[in-house]
């Protein structure tokens, strides 16, 4: 009997040793580490996604940015070559002409205002005014081809 309680004895020691080596479970120790991370470590985490997020829109603007200014280009080409044409129409034909150029003149100088103030933009409010600069190219591209259209139709009365 003596043998069989200080084995019970053993048995119980041995048992709350274990126990109290193993008492946090992986799920425990993983919300320790969690709440271990310091503060400071997370805000610079944080930093460094919205600086990375602040470049990338930045690169998308400047990309549009440098688009718009190939499609101004192309705008003044095509001004020029309805001047061109103009030159070589009848009388009441240039009337026509000139007011057609005159009227695509002012769009394409809204849209470079409109450009200006996109380059003045934050990240966040370029990609509102990228929407409706979106629109108001489609409207002046289809403007432009509209005017070109009418010219090649009837180049002697336009």
């Amino acid at each position: 009997m003596r043998v069989t309680r200080i084995f019970i004895i053993l048995f119980a020691v041995s048992f709350l040793l274990l126990n109290a080596g193993c008492s946090q479970s992986p799920q425990q120790e993983s919300k320790e580490k969690e709440v271990k991370t310091p503060m400071g470590e997370v805000s610079k985490k944080a930093a460094d996604a919205m600086a990375t997020t602040e470049s990338y829109t930045m690169e998308q603007k400047k990309a549009y940015e440098q688009e718009l200014a190939e499609k101004f280009a192309k705008y003044e080409q095509k001004i020029s070559l309805l001047k061109e044409q103009m030159a070589m129409a009848g009388e009441e034909s240039k009337k026509n002409l000139q007011q057609n150029i005159e009227n695509l003149q002012a769009k394409v100088g809204e849209m470079e205002s409109r450009t200006n103030e996109l380059k003045n933009a934050s990240g966040l409010a370029w990609s509102d005014m990228k929407k409706g600069l979106d629109k108001a190219v489609a409207d002046l591209d289809k403007a432009f081809a509209e005017a070109m259209q009418n010219f090649q139709k009837k180049p002697n009365s336009y």
